[in-house]
């Protein structure tokens, strides 16, 4: 009895320690230079915003069949606030400033049907109302990311009719770092993620009708098209189509109102986005001298296996695609000392667990036309979050627009039959973890 003590004490006086000590070792990387500060005026401020979200998203999840639903969401809703605070005090990315000052500016005014710009928008509106105030789109963000679970948990029991499987998403959506600490942060990738598992949600609701799956996936691609602009749309209507063209049955009439929709989607839709793309890709590697600089500037370790002088050439796409799945390394933050890389170093860690999950639920629930369209969705968004570093994309943060999707396809893979049956995916996963972790740290070491 007395030896269980000892052990229980010494045990909790290590785990002070190592906190303590952990706490202290944070505190001594903030860079206050490096931050938008805030005062008390701005946190009550914060705290009239917070109010009204939580009105309204009372009143949006009690429309979802969830025990609790209320108590859930507000405890969703209070742990990003925490953590949105502690995180502005401690740490801010720098396109969280430069949105900052962009909505102190106006940079693009108060409204526009620009693509990419609505985020600007919100910023501007709401510093227009309570005036400037960095707290205040983290309120917005904390709110979109705490709404996520309640989406997932509709998402994973339609697409694998598994109770355990929804319960599954809706925690790992709710609690998981990479969907907390990025519902805590001023940028734009959580409203993103949402929009993405919103229309895997419309989709994959097998009580709507094919008319309402339209107009509802509609209105959400418009407004990923708002957010994030042409090449992140294309990927929500690529998804919408392949949806319709699995679900067509083999019969005249079907086939040829399939092929109509398809051909209008692609009339209206694709064709002009991808002009918008093709100008976009043409003037970032011939004209905006940031973004090739900050290419052929890298230090990045890969830069030695990439050819410079031809960006978009197939030995770039596989070597940028092959290293997207396991970069950044979770042991960075080993050899670069940083609070971004603690945090890294946790999102990776959910990262290597999910995404091998993933596959194996989509070489699984393959027949399951809206499985394959989030799946596609997923996979489109990591390729370019990978394949994009060349135009000035930024993989790890653009990883976390597709979390949303992998992590509802990953509860999938969670079952012992599945896990069994493809335990080749496990491997192969860990064989290229390893293979990687090795190859970075030599190359780290070695220099």
């Amino acid at each position: 009895m007395i030896k269980g003590k000892v052990v229980a004490i010494f045990i909790s006086l290590l785990t002070g320690y190592v906190a303590a000590w952990y706490a202290f070792r944070i505190i001594s990387l903030i860079n206050p230079d490096r931050l938008v500060s805030f005062t008390i005026q701005d946190a009550i401020y914060a705290t009239l915003l917070v109010i009204i979200l939580s009105f309204f998203g009372i009143i949006l999840v009690s429309r979802f069949r969830i025990r609790q639903a209320i108590g859930w969401f507000l405890a969703f809703f209070t742990l990003r606030i925490f953590a949105s605070l502690v995180l502005t005090m401690v740490f801010q990315y720098d396109d969280e400033r430069a949105f900052h000052y962009a909505g102190i500016e106006q940079v693009y005014g108060i409204a526009s049907l620009g693509g990419g710009e609505a985020y600007y928008h919100l910023v501007n509106i709401l510093y227009i109302i309570f005036g400037p105030n960095i707290l205040l789109p983290k309120m917005v963000n904390a709110f979109l990311g705490s709404l996520l679970p309640f989406f997932a948990f509709d998402v994973a029991y339609w697409l694998f009719n598994d109770s355990k499987a929804r319960r599954r998403a809706f925690l790992l959506t709710g609690l998981l770092p990479p969907f907390v600490i990025f519902s805590a942060v001023n940028l734009k990738e959580m409203a993103a993620c949402l929009l993405f598992v919103w229309i895997g949600w419309i989709l994959a609701n097998q009580k709507t009708a094919d008319l309402q799956k339209l107009m509802g996936s509609a209105v959400a691609i418009f407004l990923l098209y708002l957010l994030r602009g042409a090449i992140w749309t294309i990927i929500g209507i690529l998804g919408v189509i392949v949806y319709f063209i699995l679900r067509a049955q083999w019969r005249s009439s079907s086939l040829v109102k399939t092929i109509m929709v398809v051909a209008l989607i692609g009339w209206f839709f694709v064709f002009p986005l991808s002009k918008q793309i093709q100008q976009m890709v043409w003037s970032r590697t011939t004209q905006e001298e940031y973004s090739i600089k900050r290419f052929l500037e890298s230090e990045a370790s890969v830069m030695r296996y990439l050819d410079v002088e031809n960006l978009f050439s197939p030995k770039n796409l596989v070597v940028l695609s092959l290293r997207g799945l396991f970069s950044p390394s979770p042991l960075r933050f080993l050899m670069s000392y940083g609070i971004d890389t603690h945090l890294e170093a946790l999102n990776m860690l959910a990262w290597y667990i999910l995404f091998p999950m993933s596959i194996m639920s989509i070489l699984a629930y393959r027949r399951n036309r809206a499985a394959v369209a989030c799946a596609l969705m997923g996979i489109g968004i990591l390729m370019i979050a990978t394949a994009g570093i060349m135009v000035g994309s930024d993989p790890y943060r653009h990883r976390m627009v597709a979390m949303g999707l992998i992590a509802i396809l990953a509860v999938g893979g969670f079952k012992k039959g599945i896990m069994h049956r493809f335990r080749w995916v496990i491997w192969l996963w860990i064989l290229g973890a390893v293979s990687f972790t090795g190859i970075w740290l030599t190359l780290r070491i070695g220099g």
